[in-house]
């Protein structure tokens, strides 16, 4: 599944526009949206229950620690408070610190890093030492398996340094991003969120000839991705996809402006 990172919270005024938005959706596409919500939700929770009595029943076992990370960090994605994400992402993390106890892991370091930005969501000005944390962790997962999670480690890191604030305030780099957001393309081109994110990062860079070329590479790929990675585990992650790229696709069409 994708791996959504330092997503900016909504200000109060921003909750304004989403729940006048929500008023002006039609009921049948917010059942549809709240059942897929629901479904993804219920997933989670019976992924993480099992993942975690597995962890539990062999703590010593790298496998079983990095896959609680993972259902971990999907689980935290539904809280319903800071708090509550905090301490899911927290066990994630606490997993992962165990386990690399017992020796390096690629999987290990990647989950103890979405782990941390999940964490780091949760946090005010304290968030940027855990940026930073996120950052050693996919660069150790990249040197020891770059094509870990259709290149998660590229891609992660290239959407670190492409969404984090920049200098002096912490180590947001849209240069950084385009080698790693690259990198996970020339790695995995047929992962759909890998093409993706490069794609809005042209498109925040005012790219239009490189934001049409990925659109384009993603009409080649689309179908094909949607029979390989498919099943109810991929279903918010197509939603999420299918719902950037309807925003990426006008913006080619009519200039080299941001989204």
């Amino acid at each position: 599944m994708s791996s959504p990172l330092l997503v900016a919270r909504p200000s109060s005024t921003g909750w304004i526009f989403i729940i006048v938005a929500v008023l002006l959706t039609p009921t049948a596409e917010i059942l549809a949206e709240g059942a897929t919500n629901a479904s993804g939700q219920v997933q989670a929770a019976a992924a993480y229950a099992t993942q975690r009595s597995a962890w539990m029943q062999s703590p010593s076992n790298q496998v079983e620690a990095w896959k609680f990370a993972r259902a971990a960090f999907d689980w935290s994605e539904f809280a319903t408070n800071r708090s509550s994400r905090a301490a899911i992402a927290e066990q994630g993390i606490a997993a992962c610190q165990q386990a690399l106890a017992l020796g390096t892991s690629a999987p290990v370091h990647y989950y103890l890093a979405l782990n941390l930005g999940r964490l780091a969501e949760t946090r005010g000005l304290s968030a940027l030492d855990l940026l930073h944390q996120m950052e050693r962790e996919l660069s150790l997962a990249r040197s020891l398996d770059e094509t870990f999670d259709h290149a998660g480690p590229d891609r992660t890191l290239g959407l670190l340094y492409r969404d984090a604030p920049g200098w002096p305030l912490s180590l947001g780099s849209w240069e950084k991003a385009g080698s790693h957001l690259e990198s996970a393309v020339r790695i995995d081109g047929e992962f759909p969120e890998n093409r993706l994110a490069l794609a809005e990062l042209y498109s925040k860079l005012h790219h239009k000839s490189l934001l049409t070329n990925e659109l384009h590479a993603l009409d080649l790929i689309w179908e094909p991705a949607r029979q390989r990675l498919n099943g109810t585990e991929w279903a918010s992650s197509w939603k999420d996809w299918e719902e950037r790229r309807r925003k990426l696709e006008p913006v080619a069409a009519s200039g080299p402006h941001p989204p």
